[in-house]
């Protein structure tokens, strides 16, 4: 090995240490503060469940929480923000106001206190994400950075919740990414989840177990749970229905926040005196552990279930949709696996398990995986992403810098590239201002396109970046590499003259080496997508 060679060797070395202890340091941070704020969480939900019970008549205040309800986002200015606003927070890079924190817990905790059927893995992904792209904030975290930090908060929030640092840690990273695990986030999280369970035990939060007593798995029996199973798929694709048909006719009949939620809360009311029980109101996790572990549960329990959580989901009031999912998938396993000769008890953990997979894939994006739409999904994509970074991986280096242009790309696809890229992926190139020559009025974005028709919907007006002016902003910007994922006939056009080769629209994904403003030839390729490094 030779000098250059042991000094490269160094550097890597050096990185790879430097960013060990910059995560580690993160999920510390994100860990206690997850660990301090869930545990507390986890007991004002229980405490609120607690009083619900002994006291039947705050079932009544459900309105009159709802109305709080909205009153408090609206002061804070986070009316309308949820879950989707935390993981749009990772993909685009959302900010985050401190104040989704206050809102989400004081709203989480009064629906359970007044009898909404919700549960608490919303919360703990909102309050979690906000955590943790706050703490990123603190250690001056760029913004590829930050979309880990964030997750690292939901998975550690959810740790603390539910007292399983593994499963938390899949879950915030499966949730993000459907299709795809970003496994650069993986000690992140896992290392807060770890830090954040920690503590919730030490602060008296006891972890969420089942005892279930499995039968022999002879060939008959996986038949069995295999018909099961396609009864908890439909069970869950009606849950996601039910919620998804809820939430946009109570928009678009109640438009006004103030009404929907007095309306919701009164129906909760209603639904709760006409089943003549409160088994449906709050999370109902003492149902979910007869079923489980005692093999009992009534045969509509899952239907009435699923009408609760969409009618207070809908209406304003605030939780998640996964430990439902539960109470879902449990009642109905415990009931349909006796008719199959599968145990009551072990069917219902069955179930539980189904349920809350299959909903968290319906509800959070199984229409856009792939699972039922066409080839040109959310999943095929990232893929497609995946794959076509493998390629330029070949060439780029951590410490290397690289534009993404994709025309026509709503910065989705320059999202996935910045996660799979072994490279600093920066900011995009916007383009000037109706063709404006000056290129020193262009402006940095997400969107990863050098033109703009009029008739696209990206922009309200025409985005024009000229040849001159893209090379003027690589030197600027110190870009080392252009990757050009996809071009079109403005590219072939317009640009060609100063690549390597020419352009063409339909040309496939192509790595460029940037060689400097001055000279004639500014780019040279050096990987596709399809054939590996150019030699």
């Amino acid at each position: 090995m030779n000098g250059l060679e042991k000094e490269h060797g160094h550097t890597h070395v050096g990185l790879y240490v430097q960013a060990m202890a910059k995560w580690l340091a993160v999920a510390l941070v994100t860990g206690v503060c997850c660990g301090v704020v869930g545990s507390l969480f986890h007991i004002g939900v229980e405490r609120a469940t607690e009083l619900r019970e002994q006291h039947p008549w705050l079932l009544w205040c459900l309105p009159a929480a709802g109305l709080v309800i909205v009153a408090f986002y609206k002061l804070t200015k986070t009316e309308g923000q949820g879950t989707n606003d935390i993981i749009d927070a990772v993909h685009h890079g959302k900010p985050l106001s401190i104040w989704l924190l206050p809102a989400i817990f004081l709203g989480t905790i009064l629906t359970h206190l007044c009898g909404g059927s919700a549960g608490r893995e919303g919360a703990a992904l909102q309050m979690g994400g906000t955590i943790g792209r706050h703490a990123g904030n603190l250690f001056n975290l760029d913004d590829r950075d930050l979309r880990t930090a964030t997750m690292a908060g939901m998975a550690a929030f959810f740790s603390a919740l539910f007292g399983t640092p593994l499963t938390a840690t899949v879950f915030a990273i499966v949730v993000i990414s459907i299709g795809v695990v970003y496994h650069v986030a993986f000690i992140p999280c896992l290392t807060a989840s770890l830090v954040a369970y920690w503590i919730s035990v030490e602060l008296g939060v006891a972890p969420t177990r089942f005892s279930v007593a499995a039968p022999e798995l002879e060939k008959l029996m996986l038949l069995r749970v295999a018909v099961l199973g396609v009864g908890c798929a439909l069970v869950s694709v009606l849950l996601c229905r039910t919620l998804h048909f809820a939430e946009h006719q109570m928009k678009k009949r109640l438009p006004n926040a103030w009404l929907r939620v007095l309306v919701g809360g009164g129906a909760v009311i209603a639904l709760t005196y006409l089943c003549g029980t409160r088994d449906y109101n709050g999370a109902g996790m003492d149902l979910i552990t007869a079923a489980v572990e005692q093999g009992t549960a009534r045969p509509e329990a899952f239907l009435l279930k699923i009408l609760f959580t969409a009618v207070t989901l809908s209406a304003g009031f605030k939780g998640g949709e996964v430990v439902p999912s539960f109470f879902v998938g449990a009642t109905f396993g415990c009931v349909a696996g006796p008719l199959l000769g599968i145990p009551a008890g072990f069917a219902a953990a069955l179930g539980l398990a189904a349920a809350a997979v299959l909903g968290i894939f319906a509800w959070r994006g199984v229409p856009a995986a792939g699972f039922w739409t066409n080839a040109d999904s959310l999943y095929t994509l990232r893929r497609d992403v995946k794959n076509r970074a493998e390629a330029m991986n070949t060439v780029l280096d951590w410490p290397d810098r690289v534009l993404v242009i994709s025309q026509g790309d709503d910065a989705t696809r320059w999202y996935y590239y910045k996660y799979e890229l072994t490279a600093k992926v920066v900011n995009g190139y916007g383009g000037t201002w109706w063709g404006n020559d000056d290129y020193s009025s262009r402006w940095d974005s997400d969107f990863m396109n050098l033109v703009e028709s009029l008739n696209w919907t990206l922009y309200d007006f025409e985005a024009v970046c000229t040849a001159d002016s893209l090379t003027a902003y690589m030197e600027e910007k110190q870009i080392d590499y252009l990757l050009i994922d996809r071009a079109d006939d403005y590219l072939e056009r317009e640009f060609s003259s100063r690549f390597e080769g020419g352009l063409k629209a339909n040309m496939p994904a192509t790595l460029y080496r940037f060689e400097g403003r001055s000279k004639p030839i500014a780019f040279t390729p050096v990987a596709v997508a399809e054939s590996g490094v150019v030699q």
